[in-house]
Order: structure tokens, then C-alpha cells, then sequence
């Protein structure tokens, strides 16, 4: 026979008050009831757990142990359903997200700050990894979304726009484009031009597709690495091209970042789930805190791809430039 909840509760209330019909008022059962739960805990035992004569109840030896045991198991469980409560209702918990590099100090830094205010109970685990990696995380379910270049529409993939990727050109202070508040491409002719060949940023697409519309001056140095860029630039090697995301991760004393326009290049920046999981209720909460923040009153970015005065604003979707060409 099987101990049950109802059993172990009805002894430790016995075994505290050592009366039984206080017992069952505290559990709201009828004395038998009672008794009967008692006695069957007893039967599974296989032993008494309770002397009882005309004037007093006391626990036996068994019940004392009993007691000890009853307790420790019921204040687990309590404890048990409690978490699982808090679970369910996202105040406790995990979330495996995983992130294109230099994505996380620019463009998350004060989103996830934010998210920590409000649930400093649950664990963020952290992968940074390329667009293609985090796809297949999240197919495997290894991951319960993804912050990426924004792809086209996926089979069993749910995609919310996060924000825009512009691309501006990083370069020393003193070099005569920096007074620009913004460098046209076609101003980049006859400088040495620095791009990194990554496989988060797809700069060797961005140049492809501005090659071919004949925008773009002939490339000097490609490199695989952001801190061999940034070098160069510190260097006098030429103005590097990547990312504002990634700009602001890099900017140091001695360089600006100036946006590149005319034409503006606009890529987007996705929040992808599987769409076949229902989302917890803490990645559900992650992802609204993503949303408000990067949302376009957020971002002084947002404001880079105007012309100057007098100017005329021409706009390039990366995205669709990139399946264009390769």
C-alpha cells in the first residue's frame, strides 16, 4: 500500500497538536476521516505510530521518526510547487538566447538590464554566434530565440522586426569626411576603404551590391576580425565600413562614426521563435522588453539615412539586394 498526501498531512497535523479532533478542524476533514486517513498510513508503514489511551496521545518511536520525515517531504513539496508556480507565471526560470556578436553590448545592453529589473530570477544563457548557427540552435530547439540579420519568411519560423541595420563608415577624427555629419558613398572614392569579410555582418554582399551599382570604389584591405579593423582605421590605413550596432561596440578616443547615405543602406535586425513552440511566459515578457526598447523612438539611427539640406534621400533594402546578388 502506497502512502498519499492526504495520509502524511493528516498525521504531522495529529502529531502536532496530539489531538485529534484539532486535527481535523485544522485540515477541515470529520474526525473519522481522520482516523481513517491515520490508520492506513500506519498499514503502509507497518507499524503504530500513535499510543493512545483515555487521557493522552503521544508518538510512538516510529512516529517520531515518522514525523521528521512527514515534515522534510511536505516542506519540499511545498517548496517544489511554489517554484514550479513562479515558473509558470515567468517570475522564475531560464532563457537560452542566442545573438549576432557586438549586437549584445550596443543594441541589448539596456534591454536586458531592463529585463533584469523585472525578473532578477531567471537565468539569460548567452550564445553569440552567426545567423546561420543560431538557425540551426533554434531548429534544434536548443535555444528559444534568436536576435539576427532578418532572413526572408521561414517554414515553422516566427520573425518580429527588432530594428534597422544601417551601415556607416568608421574612420580617424582628423580626416577631412569626419566634419561631414554624413559621407555619400561616392565621397569614398580615392580613400582606402577597410571591410571585414565576417560572417555576422555580410559586408562582402554589402560590397558586392553596391560594386554593382557602381557605387563603390574599389576595396583595399579585407580582414576577418573587428580588432584588425580597428586598427587599420587608428592605423591611417583607410575608413572602415561595418555596421552602426557594431560601431558603437567599437568606437574609441580618435575616431567617428559618420552614416553612410545616398543611397541609405537599410538591412533588419529579427526576433525569431519557433512558431510551432508556444513561447514562456518569461521569453514572452523578454521579447515585448526587446520590442519597446529597439523600436524606432529608440534609436537616434533611425534618423542617419536623411539627406542633408537640399539633398536627396535615396534608400537600398540590403536584405533584398543581398538575395539579388548572391
Amino acid at each position: 500500500m502506497n502512502m498519499t498526501l492526504l495520509q502524511l498531512r493528516s498525521f504531522l497535523a495529529a502529531s502536532e497538536s496530539l489531538n485529534f479532533s484539532e486535527a481535523a478542524l485544522r485540515l477541515r476533514l470529520r474526525q473519522p476521516t481522520l482516523s481513517s486517513n491515520i490508520k492506513s498510513l500506519e498499514a503502509a508503514i507497518g507499524g503504530r505510530l500513535f499510543y493512545r489511551d483515555t487521557h493522552r496521545v503521544t508518538l510512538t518511536e516510529l512516529g517520531l521518526a515518522c514525523q521528521q520525515h512527514a515534515r522534510r517531504l511536505l516542506e519540499d513539496l511545498d517548496r517544489a510547487k511554489m517554484d514550479l508556480r513562479q515558473r509558470a507565471e515567468g517570475l522564475k526560470g531560464s532563457i537560452r538566447l542566442a545573438s549576432l556578436p557586438h549586437i549584445f553590448p550596443s543594441l541589448l545592453a539596456q534591454p536586458l538590464a531592463r529585463f533584469r529589473e523585472l525578473r532578477p530570477e531567471v537565468t539569460i544563457r548567452f550564445e553569440d554566434v552567426s545567423t546561420s548557427e543560431a538557425m540551426e540552435l533554434l531548429r534544434a530547439k536548443h535555444i528559444d530565440l534568436a536576435i539576427v540579420n532578418e532572413l526572408e519568411s521561414m517554414p515553422g519560423i516566427r520573425c518580429q522586426f527588432l530594428t534597422e541595420r544601417r551601415f556607416v563608415a568608421v574612420l580617424p577624427q582628423q580626416h577631412p569626411l569626419a566634419a561631414a555629419a554624413r559621407i555619400r558613398w561616392a565621397a569614398l572614392e580615392g580613400n582606402d576603404l577597410i571591410v571585414i569579410e565576417s560572417r555576422e555582418l555580410n559586408d562582402s554582399r554589402m560590397v558586392a551590391s553596391l560594386r554593382s551599382a557602381g557605387l563603390l570604389p574599389p576595396i583595399t584591405h579585407r580582414v576577418h576580425q573587428l580588432s584588425t579593423a580597428v586598427g587599420l582605421v587608428m592605423a591611417g590605413f583607410g575608413i572602415a565600413l561595418m555596421a552602426q550596432h557594431t560601431a558603437q561596440h567599437v568606437l574609441q578616443p580618435g575616431l567617428v562614426a559618420r552614416p553612410l547615405v545616398e543611397p541609405d543602406l537599410v538591412g533588419k535586425v529579427g526576433l525569431l521563435t519557433l512558431a510551432s513552440r508556444q513561447p514562456s511566459p518569461q521569453v514572452r515578457l523578454l521579447c515585448d522588453v526587446l520590442l519597446d526598447a529597439c523600436g524606432p523612438s529608440s534609436h537616434p539611427a533611425s534618423e542617419m539615412g536623411r539627406a542633408g539640406a537640399g539633398g536627396r534621400s535615396m534608400s537600398i533594402d540590403i536584405d533584398r539586394l543581398d538575395r539579388d546578388i548572391g
